[in-house]
């Protein structure tokens, strides 16, 4: 082989090493693109403004329910507590509550330290002005063989356990608590942690109401009156606060 065929198959190889790493930049190039972690911002000033706009008149019109579903976040829920003040071991009992007054029962929704938007039924606020984060899926950055096991894991649901009170608001409060068995001067309490009574208009001294009892084997209902004492008002200012503050 002379010279000029030596530097044509040098030339050649260089060739084929220019082509070789500009398909590797080429690919590089794509696989940097897919896995950007962040997209642009789609919307305009003008869309932001008037996403803005559409949510505060949202907001505002649901303000005032949404400080009463607040106070049933912040407040400690109300428990149930049964006595049984006899010598006698009752078996299957159950409690009925009935409360007086302007007074009403409010469900908790989700038991997490702080509510979201949808417990105070608030509409979310408008994704802030700027790039977003891609979404590169559920199980990114797990090798494929562990995303793969993952993925095909059954759900488990927690079996349903139902609480021991359901709470109902008729113009006042009615209670009814599965107690169960109960041994002689033992005490039973709920712990559902669902429920937060609220007093509506003027608030009494105290909310006044009856029980009622019944056991198996006691072809009687038993009965009694109770009192329910009004707990120090709750300041949620500095909550609310922290709750809106969208930074």
């Amino acid at each position: 082989m002379g010279l000029s065929d030596g530097f044509r198959a040098a030339m050649g190889a260089s060739s084929s090493l220019s082509r070789l790493f500009a398909d590797q930049t080429s690919a590089a190039s794509r696989l940097a693109a897919f896995t950007a972690t962040e997209e642009p911002e789609k919307r305009s000033e003008d869309e932001y403004r008037a996403e803005i706009d559409a949510w505060e008149e949202r907001f505002r019109a649901a303000w005032a329910e949404a400080v009463e579903l607040f106070a049933v976040h912040a407040l400690a829920a109300n428990e149930v507590t049964v006595v049984n003040k006899t010598q006698t071991f009752l078996h299957d009992v159950q409690v009925k509550l009935h409360l007086d007054g302007a007074v009403e029962a409010q469900e908790r929704h989700g038991h997490a330290e702080r509510p979201d938007w949808r417990d105070l039924k608030l509409p979310s606020p408008p994704r802030k002005w700027g790039p977003t984060k891609r979404d590169l899926g559920r199980y990114a950055g797990y090798p494929a063989s562990l995303a793969a096991s993952i993925a095909s894991q059954p759900y488990m649901p927690r079996p349903y356990v139902p609480p021991d009170a359901s709470w109902k608001t008729t113009g006042s409060v009615d209670v009814e608590v599965v107690v169960g068995d109960l041994r002689p001067e033992a005490t039973f309490q709920t712990d559902d942690g669902d429920t937060v009574l609220l007093i509506c208009g003027d608030i009494p001294e105290h909310v006044q109401g009856t029980w009622t009892a019944t056991a198996r084997g006691y072809n009687q209902v038993f009965t009694g009156a109770l009192e329910v004492a009004i707990a120090e008002p709750a300041h949620l200012t500095n909550l609310v606060r922290d709750f809106v503050n969208l930074d």
